[in-house]
């Protein structure tokens, strides 16, 4: 992904120098584990989308393959059958902090030069690299040295035919199997290509409700993510997208061009740059007109203004996984007229089931609830008391219809006298 830093430019009469950075345990620490929350998610996370997008750049349309730890065969591994490295690669690309082959290009996610290096975060502090590029075989193993400081060595470099590509291996302490089998299952729900299992297999279940062109639904998160190189990144709440809230707290993923968004170095969230901000802003509006026309759609055959609106208020009660979508949408396109979708100005007697009627000046509309014409002198309010147990109940007055502003047919009302005593 191209790199977009911030640059804040500012002058000074004053002589200036630049910062500086110690080279030591400490820092080394901080960039190949301090970074990262999940070491686990990490470790498959950074090393299974560099294969996929090793194999991007090798034009390998076959998946890459992944081992997952057992009590027999306690270890980890991603092998990708895609670009390789040579031993000045490695050296150069692999083992340097900071330097990255993809910082030029949005066609490939990776950028920041740290992703790599993510091995040393795990326990075992140490993995096994493994490349076949220009007919050469390399083994490598990279460990944190006495000094604390990240080191590498040459075991092997040998000829071989054996197809290009990268295979890193971590050994796996036994206690943690399972969170590697429940974490890969959650890294690679979201991988466009799956990952051939050897040995031990694992069965990625897809995570997609219903696809739509702007977002898609799932019950597979709590709260709404961006998804951006393969990799799903919770979308926290932000002042700057207060806004949006409802959505962000719904169940939808939100999918995003390489370089549309900015992540922090760990890759665990996002980083909410202004660039960031406007782009999940645009999407959040491009799903709420998605939303509408689509209600729109669906409402357009409804018999009259009155029905309509009964029907968007059934429709958004829990749409798509999305809350309070009507905070959103509270305006509705029917018969080339706007209508509020609220509520209507009318004076009633309303029932709401769970306490004694009251008077109000003003009803909602739902399928869900029952608009009673009072046509009798007396025993309207005990009818519509009991045919409260069961809906929400609005009794009008014959004569308050006529202040009614939107078009209705009779059959959106029942009167009085038909209800039982």
């Amino acid at each position: 992904m191209k790199f977009v830093p911030t640059i804040n430019q500012i002058s000074s009469t004053n002589q200036s120098t630049g910062f500086k950075m110690a080279i030591n345990a400490k820092s080394f620490s901080i960039l190949t584990s301090g970074i990262y929350q999940n070491k686990i998610k990490a470790v498959i996370r950074e090393y299974s989308t560099n294969a996929l997008e090793s194999h991007i750049q090798a034009r390998n349309e076959q998946p890459f393959e992944v081992h997952l730890p057992t009590k027999n065969e306690c270890y980890f591994y991603v092998r990708d059958y895609g670009v390789g490295l040579t031993d000045e690669e490695f050296e150069n690309v692999f083992c340097t902090f900071f330097q990255s082959s993809k910082d030029n290009t949005n066609d490939l996610g990776g950028c920041l030069g740290l992703g790599a290096k993510v091995g040393h975060s795990y326990n075992t502090k140490s993995y096994i690299v493994e490349s076949w590029k220009n007919g050469y075989h390399y083994i490598y193993n990279c460990f944190i040295g006495d000094s604390g400081i990240p080191e590498r060595s040459q075991l092997l470099k040998e000829y071989s035919q054996d197809p290009e590509g990268v295979k890193i291996q971590i050994a796996v302490d036994k206690d943690d199997i399972d969170e590697f089998k429940e974490t890969a299952e959650e890294v690679y729900k979201w991988f466009s290509l799956k990952p051939k299992f050897i040995g031990e297999q694992l069965e990625i279940k897809n995570p997609i409700i219903e696809k739509h062109k702007n977002y898609i639904t799932t019950n597979d998160i709590r709260c709404c993510n961006a998804i951006m190189g393969n990799i799903a990144y919770p979308i926290y709440h932000n002042y700057a997208l207060d806004k949006y809230k409802d959505i962000i707290n719904s169940r939808i993923c939100l999918y995003f061009n390489i370089g549309d968004i900015s992540f922090n170095p760990s890759r665990e969230s996002l980083e909410y740059s202004d660039r960031t901000l406007a782009n999940l802003k645009k999407r959040f509006e491009l799903v709420i007109e998605e939303i509408k026309i689509s209600i729109e759609n669906q409402i357009k055959n409804s018999n009259s203004e009155w029905e309509a609106i009964c029907r968007f208020n059934v429709i958004t009660k829990t749409y798509n996984n999305i809350q309070n979508i009507t905070k959103y949408i509270n305006k509705l396109n029917y018969n080339n007229k706007e209508l509020d979708v609220e509520k209507i100005k009318l004076q009633c007697k309303y029932f709401p089931g769970y306490s004694n009627c009251k008077s109000q000046n003003y009803v909602y509309l739902s399928k869900n609830h029952r608009y009673v014409i009072n046509d009798l002198k007396i025993g309207s309010l005990c009818r519509c008391k009991e045919l409260s147990k069961n809906h929400v109940v609005y009794l009008i007055d014959k004569e308050d219809l006529k202040n009614i502003d939107i078009t209705y047919t009779d059959d959106c009302f029942v009167y009085a006298s038909t209800l039982p005593k």
